[in-house]
């Protein structure tokens, strides 16, 4: 048995052999080092949902708080983006006030970072439709704006609101013919990998400096929410064709592989699936994962042995209302990430999923 190790000195006992593994550095990366509650926008209850490592559910932002700053009658988290920086501060997206917010978990209700006007002056679009978001390593907040398929820059404390890629530019990708940022966004090491829903559907690359974009995996159905796993690896819901919705993992090389079959997740929830909501990891390689059909928040450990973490009907007994878990989720840090430039490795466990790929996962490289 490999037990917890701290994370200067994490690794896997493979055989006879440890294997270490360097997280690229970046205060912001998920997932973060120690990573605390797990929040979730709830479409059912118009609210913020926090969840503890125990299970335990809370209501951590209420409707009437968000509707209080977004002058909006009712609350739309359907395919709304959350993230965290490092420093435990909430970044969403909220689709009625086409704005983005920021809140501090326990420090009252949110503001507002970013206005539907501000985003409307920095695109010069006529209208928007900010989404899912992703914290860089640089800090500052990216999101994709689904109404003009482009990529925004949000500083995190003025929010002085940028295009930081522009639908021609994502176009102009050798191989793509259209793009669609009805997918996720998640940060990487000096990039910002992005989800198109396009021809052909993509996950593009994008330099954080530079902006300049670039193809890492193609040729999927339908790219939904993506997050990052500690070894640095993307993993992405695509909801394919015939109700045959499914986890990929994708190296930064662009190699694809099937992390949870469509059968592996109906296992665990004993019917249909429909994998509309997001997915994060915490610190100990375990994968979250929502699913709007039974509308339970499903937990798969580092051996992709699956379970229900919190049902439907527990969401319920705290809210009065119905799940509707068609948005992002997110962990919190625990006291905050790795510092600029210092090292990560990831849980043994988390290592573990690298074995599985060289124990029989078939991989492919996608065009």
């Amino acid at each position: 048995m490999v037990g917890r190790m701290s994370w200067m000195t994490r690794g896997l006992l493979v055989g006879a052999m440890v294997v270490l593994a360097a997280h690229p550095a970046g205060a912001s990366l998920v997932p973060f080092v120690d990573t605390g509650d797990l929040f979730l926008l709830d479409d059912g209850s118009d609210s913020i949902l926090s969840v503890t490592p125990s299970g335990i559910v809370s209501i951590a932002v209420p409707k009437a708080s968000i509707t209080a700053v977004t002058g909006k009658s009712g609350v739309n988290f359907t395919g709304m983006g959350i993230a965290f920086d490092d420093g435990g501060v909430g970044y969403f997206a909220e689709h009625n006030s086409r704005s983005v917010l920021k809140f501090t978990p326990g420090g009252g209700g949110p503001t507002l970072l970013a206005t539907e006007a501000a985003i409307l002056a920095a695109t010069g679009a006529s209208t928007t439709r900010p989404a899912a978001l992703a914290v860089g390593d640089d800090g500052f907040v990216y999101v994709n704006d689904k109404a003009a398929d482009v990529v925004l820059k949000i500083n995190p404390t003025s929010g002085a609101v940028t295009l930081f890629e522009s639908h021609a530019a994502l176009v102009a990708v050798p191989g793509t013919s259209s793009v669609d940022l009805e997918g996720g966004i998640v940060g990487g090491p000096g990039v910002v990998y992005a989800a198109s829903d396009g021809n052909p559907d993509t996950i593009f690359k994008l330099d954080e400096t530079t902006a300049a974009p670039s193809k890492v995996a193609s040729g999927f159905s339908d790219l939904a929410f993506i997050t990052r796993a500690p070894n640095g690896d993307i993993v992405v819901v695509d909801e394919a064709t015939g109700n045959n919705d499914q986890v990929d993992r994708v190296t930064p090389s662009g190699t694809v592989s099937q992390l949870l079959s469509h059968a592996s997740i109906v296992a665990v929830t004993g019917g249909n699936i429909d994998l509309n909501g997001g997915l994060a990891y915490d610190d100990a390689g375990n994968l979250f994962l929502t699913e709007s059909d039974k509308d339970h928040l499903l937990k798969f450990d580092p051996l992709l042995n699956g379970s229900i973490f919190v049902s439907k009907d527990d969401f319920e007994a705290l809210t009065s209302h119905k799940p509707d878990l068609v948005g992002g989720i997110a962990f919190a840090p625990l006291g905050g990430g790795p510092g600029p430039g210092e090292p990560v490795v990831p849980e043994p466990s988390t290592l573990l999923l690298l074995g599985l790929g060289l124990a029989g996962l078939a991989a492919r490289k996608r065009a």
